[in-house]
């Protein structure tokens, strides 16, 4: 083995380390073709979360009101509501709102207050419903006036839905398959 000589241009030669404009080209195009390949999978992932996310806050919504209907002894409504301070006929997909609903049942009156609001869902998601009407109250001992079911539909039918069933005990459900009482099917 021979020693270098500080400066010397064979010795900086052998040194140095790296790789060639060819290689570094040849492992770029590799990724993007990977990468392309890839992404379309990762579309299907976004939007089973995004399904997910939506069902779950749906769940939570109606699992806050029946807890508040127990905690505060006093009959509580979850409804739609695209203004979040009103109930409105609309898709359970714009909003909705739970308040302790003291006057007119599944109207917010004076008397009433409102103790949560939730978002909307994303544009490319779809909330159906059955049973509910756009509104469903809790007694105080937890038990819910009507039974029924949100279904969670992808607008592209690209990830399978999500249903939440509610039974008239008020125990909630998210599941893949169809509700006891309530079948939803996605348009098409």
């Amino acid at each position: 083995m021979a020693f270098c000589n500080q400066g010397s241009w064979k010795c900086l030669r052998e040194q140095q380390s790296g790789f060639t404009f060819t290689e570094v080209m040849v492992v770029i195009a590799l990724l993007s073709i990977l990468l392309s390949l890839a992404a379309p999978s990762f579309q299907g992932l976004i939007t089973q979360s995004r399904l997910t996310s939506i069902s779950t806050q749906l769940r939570s919504a109606l699992l806050t009101a029946r807890s508040e209907a127990i905690k505060s002894n006093r009959q509580v409504t979850l409804c739609a509501s695209e203004d979040k301070l009103t109930c409105s006929n609309g898709s359970w997909g714009s909003g909705s709102i739970a308040f302790i609903d003291r006057g007119v049942v599944g109207e917010v009156n004076d008397g009433d207050e409102i103790i949560k609001q939730f978002q909307r869902a994303s544009s490319t998601l779809q909330v159906l419903q059955a049973g509910l009407n756009g509104l469903v109250s809790f007694t105080p001992d937890g038990a819910s006036d009507t039974s029924g079911a949100l279904m969670v539909c992808d607008r592209m039918n690209n990830a399978e839905p999500r249903r939440i069933c509610l039974s008239r005990s008020g125990v909630v459900n998210v599941t893949k398959e169809d509700c006891v009482e309530h079948s939803i099917a996605c348009p098409v």
